[in-house]
């Protein structure tokens, strides 16, 4: 049994937020650069 304090958790949330924020960003950036090679391809 794992006793969670409040700063491990609040350690846990501010890793888990960034993860997710950079796994947003990479996808977003992903998504960007397929735009703008569908752009290049039809000119």
């Amino acid at each position: 049994m794992v006793i969670i304090t409040d700063h491990s958790l609040t350690l846990l949330t501010h890793l888990i937020s960034l993860s997710l924020v950079s796994l947003s960003t990479l996808l977003a950036s992903s998504l960007v650069s397929l735009h703008y090679h569908e752009l290049i391809i039809s000119k």
